[in-house]
């Protein structure tokens, strides 16, 4: 299968992408939001956020962003240390790279549209894409999301699993991208168990866990994509949905402070 990946040119992306298609033709990476690992890109993008959502809530946001950073990733990097292949081992990649500012603009649709891949595969990335891209590839652009769809779209939303006492939707979704946000057909998903010791200071680490252990999975159904020329989607009629943004500290507190009372979901 000839593939595309679009996502951010970090250690763990890399790792994941030399796995999922070591028995593939990986055409290129196209590294996204580069510019938001720099001083000026953190400041730029909490502009954007500011304007986007207020500055009350966006300075809620920074202020659990900061929590966690300075407080929880001593607690997160404990557990990173166990698999640090992925999180800080960097995979060479032999398809050829590009740092690309806006992948919808018409020089980057076309070096798509030249390679005529089968599909395009991107990882836990910001960036909303268009059905310009969308349609471009044989099979169609495939996210992998950090949660279970359609109850938990959006962003952070294994630490909003966590907060809401909604442990069994922890996992991943492998999804066709759509018009809508985290809203496409599910190719594959899987739940996560969490571990005696681990609880919502790892999040993070959660998230990333649970892509790793579907890693097997995840390829096996990417196999089955192109020797049927197709997928039977995930069924997901009559569950609920649900779309979550960055965690503000209020809500973290609040939720923290007063838990909700765990799911009757089984």
């Amino acid at each position: 299968m000839r593939v595309i990946f679009a996502g951010r040119n970090n250690s763990f992306n890399r790792r994941l992408v030399s796995e999922l298609f070591e028995d593939h033709e990986l055409l290129s990476c196209l590294w996204l939001e580069g510019p938001r690992e720099t001083w000026s890109g953190k400041l730029n993008m909490l502009r954007r956020r500011g304007k986007r959502h207020g500055l009350v809530r966006m300075l809620n946001q920074f202020a659990f962003q900061l929590l966690d950073r300075t407080l929880y990733r001593k607690h997160t990097r404990k557990f990173m240390q166990e698999v640090p292949e992925y999180f800080f081992k960097w995979a060479d990649i032999s398809a050829p790279g590009f740092d690309v500012d806006n992948i919808h603009s018409k020089e980057w649709l076309e070096h798509i549209r030249e390679l005529k891949p089968d599909i395009v595969f991107s990882v836990c990335c910001t960036v909303i894409f268009r059905p310009s891209l969308i349609n471009i590839a044989k099979y169609g652009t495939f996210i992998l999301h950090e949660g279970l769809t359609p109850e938990y779209k959006g962003l952070h939303t294994p630490i909003w699993a966590m907060l809401n006492n909604e442990p069994e939707f922890l996992g991943y979704s492998v999804l066709k991208a759509n018009k809508e946000i985290d809203g496409g057909e599910v190719l594959v998903q899987d739940g996560y168990q969490l571990a005696d010791d681990e609880d919502v200071r790892c999040w993070s680490w959660v998230a990333h866990k649970a892509i790793i252990d579907g890693v097997p999975k995840i390829k096996a159904a990417l196999e089955s994509l192109e020797s049927n020329g197709g997928f039977e989607p995930v069924a997901t009629a009559g569950r609920k949905h649900g779309y979550y943004s960055r965690v503000p500290l209020s809500q973290y507190l609040w939720k923290r402070i007063f838990p909700p009372k765990p799911s009757q979901t089984t």
